[in-house]
């Protein structure tokens, strides 16, 4: 197991508590934009641990698909921070 893969295991669990405080919680604008950060950063790594276990298949587009999701996502997060700012 590399040190990728724990680091994307503990940004999974991070958001996984993230996303879990933003649920039982009155749910702020800012709560729920810092949440979908940690769902990106847990997404970007996750696409570089596919990169460097070299997943059989295509690992390239793969990371490219989860590159974009992360992308999408963190975009969403710093617009929900901003406008609750």
């Amino acid at each position: 197991m590399t040190p990728v893969v724990l680091l994307a295991g503990f940004c999974a669990i991070m958001a996984a508590v993230a996303v879990s405080r933003v649920l039982l919680a009155d749910g702020e604008t800012i709560d729920a934009g810092t949440a979908l950060v940690v769902v990106a950063v847990a997404v970007l790594t996750l696409a570089w641990a596919t990169v460097s276990t070299g997943v059989t298949g295509s690992p390239v587009l793969i990371a490219s698909a989860l590159g974009a999701l992360a992308l999408v996502v963190g975009c969403a997060g710093i617009v929900l921070i901003a406008r609750g700012w």
